[in-house]
């Protein structure tokens, strides 16, 4: 992909795995974190109150603009729910050390590691990686930063450090899906199967920072694969990555017609 930076995301739909071992917490331990969450509900709760008795004063124009702070207090409301559920669930044990400090060519596998063990364990269903602009790259045997080489102008030598980057990515994506596909639930279904797995860039050419014609990967899902399919490239014709978006999210249950910009699912996918 001739972009600046790559984005792989990962959507389950709802299906446990394979119960594992789980890692036992200490009594204090619980007792100090079920504390410190009640203290911010508290907090929460007084929050609300105040914003209640607040938007009762309020004109319709200085509501609408409330009712946006009060999202945000909601959201972390939620937050705060998910994890309040969370403190009494059990927290599966696995087999795999502690990460620690390296470039590119160590940290990228680890991070894909612990995706597929999150999703194998049930720890989440939904997970989100992005490769930063400024990744050095010299274990890839390479002078410069990630940013540098995709900004290249169509130098040879720029483009070609972009392809050693951008092939380690691909390659390291695709040891990731075998690794879910090698996964089996107690149904013998593989993990990919039940993933939506979304690779790709917000950005169709790094160089001169175009968002068209953008390089998008789909596996696993449960979707038809083996396809490359181009969608219209005329300026009034384009279709939004958002239908993908649609499409993915109907995949996973999601009741929704479209998102954001969509202007329906994604045609000839599925």
């Amino acid at each position: 992909m001739d972009s600046q930076c790559g984005e792989c995301s990962a959507d389950r739909a709802g299906h446990r795995s394979v119960p594992r071992a789980v890692v036992e917490e200490g009594a204090e331990s619980r007792r100090r974190r079920a504390e410190a969450q009640e203290l911010n509900q508290s907090i929460l709760d007084a929050v609300r109150d105040q914003a209640n008795q607040l938007s009762r004063r309020l004109g319709e124009a200085d509501r609408r603009k409330f009712d946006e702070y009060l999202t945000s207090v909601r959201e972390v409301e939620r937050k705060l729910n998910m994890s309040r559920a969370w403190l009494d669930r059990p927290k599966p044990k696995v087999e795999m050390p502690m990460p620690a400090e390296g470039g590119i060519a160590y940290l990228l596998p680890v991070m894909y590691d612990l995706l597929a063990l999150a999703l194998e364990t049930d720890s989440t269903r939904v997970a989100t990686m992005s490769f930063p602009a400024t990744l050095n790259t010299g274990d890839l045997g390479l002078e410069g930063s990630y940013h540098g080489f995709s900004h290249h102008g169509k130098a040879d030598v720029l483009r070609n450090g972009l392809m050693v980057i951008e092939r380690f990515q691909m390659e390291q994506l695709a040891r990731f899906l075998d690794k879910l596909k090698g996964r089996r639930e107690a149904n013998g279904v593989s993990l990919l199967d039940r993933t939506i797995v979304l690779f790709g860039s917000g950005m169709g050419n790094g160089s001169s920072h175009s968002n068209k014609d953008l390089p998008i990967l789909v596996a696993g899902g449960g979707f038809r694969h083996g396809e490359h399919k181009s969608y219209g490239t005329e300026a009034n014709r384009r279709t939004p990555l958002c239908n993908l978006y649609t499409s993915c999210l109907q995949r996973c249950g999601v009741e929704i017609e479209r998102f954001n910009t969509a202007t329906g699912t994604l045609t000839n996918f599925g």
